[in-house]
């Protein structure tokens, strides 16, 4: 019993000198991390832009065009081309309109209402990429398959088994790799919304 009084007089004096934060404090530190992590959504969002912009442009030459010419998909390839480019520039500016406004709100209703629709806005994002992806790959494949392979046909659900065993795989790896880069951000967003919400 001795020991377990000592321990607490211990506790209680270490306890002193550890920092004191009122309620009004907590909230604009938990803005202000709200705030970075969005931040680095919208970043890490245009890295990635940058980043597929550049490599189509360094892939993407005459020989390219002619195999897809020649597989009849150029029309179908140019439709997915534009429509994941505004998507995605799209996003970005939601992404961006995401910051600004948890940047400026002081009101914690308002800021647990930005921390939702960042997480939505996130979750919308990853699935519109696989998406994209999905239906490119599925795409390219069943055209390239049918135009080199004479019995496509007699086949097809052999094709049909590869295509959907490979895009799984892919798939997989491209979600982990999104949950690894925007997940980490968006766990982080989560802890403060709970904090906001003992706050509210």
């Amino acid at each position: 019993m001795d020991e377990l009084e000592l321990l607490k007089k211990d506790w209680k004096k270490q306890e002193k000198n550890l920092p004191q934060y009122k309620g009004e404090d907590i909230s604009p530190m938990l803005q202000k991390k709200s705030t970075s992590v969005v931040k680095w959504i919208f970043i890490i969002s245009v890295i990635e832009f940058v980043f597929w912009l550049g490599l189509d442009l360094l892939t993407i030459d005459a020989d390219y065009a002619d195999v897809v010419d020649q597989l009849g998909i150029s029309l179908y390839m140019k439709i997915i081309i534009y429509v994941n480019y505004i998507g995605v520039v799209g996003f970005i500016a939601w992404f961006l309109r995401n910051y600004l406004k948890i940047k400026v709100t002081d009101n914690v209703r308002l800021l647990l209402k930005r921390i939702l629709e960042t997480r939505r806005s996130v979750k919308y994002y990853v699935w519109f990429n696989l998406i994209i992806f999905s239906i490119s790959f599925a795409l390219g494949f069943f055209s390239a398959i049918s135009n080199f392979d004479d019995n496509f046909n007699g086949r097809l659900y052999f094709y049909i088994g590869f295509f959907l065993v490979f895009l799984s795989i892919v798939v997989g790896l491209l979600w982990l790799i999104y949950h690894l880069i925007y997940g980490r951000l968006i766990k982080r967003l989560l802890r403060n919304y709970k904090e906001f919400k003992k706050e509210d």
